[in-house]
Parts: structure tokens; sequence; C-alpha cells
């Protein structure tokens, strides 16, 4: 597997979102859930960067910011307003993964708001796919 291919990261983003939206159904584990709808934003926007040829982050906490990764993807770009709105669910990457004594980490998630989230994850994997699909023809 390549890490220079915007296909695979498309696939493993896809593969994560499918994996989260089953885990929202009952007995739905919504603390997962959220974990891999974090990490499918996450793969799509690296998808779109490897695909301009943008370097980002791989290691530390810059590369799993969402709102870093987004500030990377020009102005001008088509899936930038996808991936803005994405932005607010960086913390879901470790939120809920570990103990914490947090106040932001105490929140309590429902279905309908991941599901709200996933649902325009699925939409920017998409688009980022059928951009990648024109440029390679």
């Amino acid at each position: 597997m390549s890490s220079s291919d915007p296909g695979l990261w498309l696939d493993l983003a896809t593969s994560d979102a499918t994996a989260a939206r089953r885990l929202l159904t009952p007995p739905a584990s919504l603390p997962q859930a959220a974990y891999l709808a974090q990490q499918a934003a996450e793969k799509a926007i690296k998808a779109r960067l490897i695909a301009l040829r943008i370097a980002f982050p791989r290691h530390g906490g810059r590369g799993h910011d969402l709102v870093a990764l987004t500030n990377l993807v020009p102005a001008g770009d088509t899936a930038r307003p996808l991936f803005e709105e994405l932005s607010s669910i960086t913390p879901w990457a470790t939120a809920f993964r570990y103990p914490s004594d947090d106040p932001a980490t105490e929140a309590h998630l429902t279905a309908e708001e991941i599901a709200a989230k996933l649902e325009q994850t699925e939409t920017a994997i998409v688009r980022v796919r059928g951009d990648l699909g024109r440029q390679q023809r």
C-alpha cells in the first residue's frame, strides 16, 4: 500500500465511514463510531492533499488536527468548505478513547450528532473521489 496514492486513502476513509455507520446501529457504540467518523474525515482530507501534492504532518497531534489539515487545502478548492464543516470533530480522534478530566471530553454525543457528521464525511469522500477521477482522465 502506497501512502502517496490518494485512492488508497479514500478506500480507507470509506472503510472507516462504513464501520462508523455500523457502530451507530443498536447496540450502538458511540465512542467508537465518533472515532471512526473522525478518522474517515481525516483520511479524506489527506487524500485531497496528496492529490494536490501538498505535504502534511504525518506524526504527532497535528496529523490528526482537521483544522490544521483543512488550512493546507487551497482556499478555492471545491472540497474545502466540506472539510471546514468537519473540522469541529477533531477532538473525536482522542476525546472518547482515553480517560480524562478534561471538560471538553465530558460531553456526550448522540447517535444523531455522529450520523450528521458522518453524512458530511461521506459527502466529502464522494467529492474527493469524483474530483480524483476527473484528474486521472
